[in-house]
């Protein structure tokens, strides 16, 4: 009897889920997002909110739930419905870096079924317009010849890290000090009050053309049709420091797959809009949209080389 309730209910779980996957989408999508409204993130997710709203027939809607370094995004999407209408933008900071850092009360590869990459931009490295150093190998020499300070959007962010890639590569000592978000860190780069940072184009794009700081090099694979003439670490002969933070989406996991393949394609089908394209582009931001298996490697990719530099810098979490 006991093994017939437990056959039935199975029919009934899978009947239940594949309703749920042909009628989807029937209401609104939500996408939950760890950052407050009017950053980079902000601004890209919504434009893509916009195109794949159109293609679906329902409304994108942003939530932002800052806090908690991710956390707080996190755990209200591993709390909702597996249906595919509570998403969660997924990024290199909170689904790879803070679990390195510090227990988190989720588990980003079991309570999330990963859908696709969406977009991800580079990292440059800023120095201040009156700064003695002209270019890396100039600003290696005034770091092995003292202490140099370079701010980060916030503990374990991506400007941390890769802070501490240089610092291994310059083989001297770099003084991290953290800011709580871009605006900040940019306002005291710009004074001299920091020696370096590094930070996004689109952060600093206009400070750029205005000559109040300058920048050395990029901390990419390959350089940025938007500054071609700056050369990458690696040209420059400083392998190592490379790190671009990438964003993707996910649901909570036991998410139907048809609904996960409906979520992928119609990104897919986003990522060839020449309008969004020619918007992002103009920001500095790459999309990059594939299959779950492709999100999952990548996540365990970065776990694995960023898990690295953790232990061989001995960060810990504040």
């Amino acid at each position: 009897m006991f093994r017939s309730a437990l056959m039935a209910a199975t029919v009934l779980s899978c009947l239940a889920s594949a309703a749920i996957a042909q009628d989807y989408p029937s209401r609104p999508i939500t996408i939950v997002m760890q950052f407050p409204a009017g950053g980079t993130a902000d601004a890209a997710i919504r434009l893509f909110a916009d195109v794949v709203g159109r293609d679906l027939g329902q409304r994108v809607i942003i939530d932002n739930r800052s806090g908690g370094g991710g956390t707080v995004a996190a755990m209200a999407v591993k709390q909702a419905q597996p249906d595919g209408y509570t998403l969660r933008l997924i990024d290199i900071g909170a689904d790879v870096i803070l679990p390195l850092l510090q227990d988190v009360p989720y588990d980003p590869g079991r309570d999330f079924a990963p859908i696709t990459a969406v977009m991800s931009w580079g990292q440059f490295l800023m120095v201040p317009a009156a700064s003695a150093a002209h270019d890396v190998q100039g600003l290696l020499a005034l770091a092995r010849g003292g202490d140099l300070t370079y701010g980060s959007q916030g503990f374990g962010s991506g400007g941390h890290l890769l802070g501490a890639m240089l610092q291994m590569a310059a083989g001297a000592p770099l003084i991290h000090v953290p800011y709580k978000g871009g605006g900040p860190l940019t306002i005291d780069l710009i004074a001299g009050r920091i020696d370096l940072c590094f930070t996004s184009y689109r952060e600093m794009r206009q400070h750029l053309a205005d000559g109040k700081v300058r920048m050395l090099a990029q901390a990419a694979p390959a350089r940025s049709p938007l500054v071609p003439e700056v050369p990458t670490f690696a040209e420059l002969g400083v392998p190592g420091v490379e790190l671009s933070p990438w964003f993707g989406l996910a649901a909570p996991a036991g998410t139907p797959a048809d609904v996960v393949r409906t979520l992928g394609a119609a990104f897919a089908r986003a990522a060839k809009d020449p309008s969004l394209l020619e918007r992002l582009s103009r920001e500095g931001i790459d999309v990059r949209v594939g299959t779950p298996g492709e999100l999952a490697a990548l996540i365990a990719a970065d776990k694995q080389r960023l898990g690295q530099v953790i232990k061989s810098q001995g960060i810990k979490a504040e």
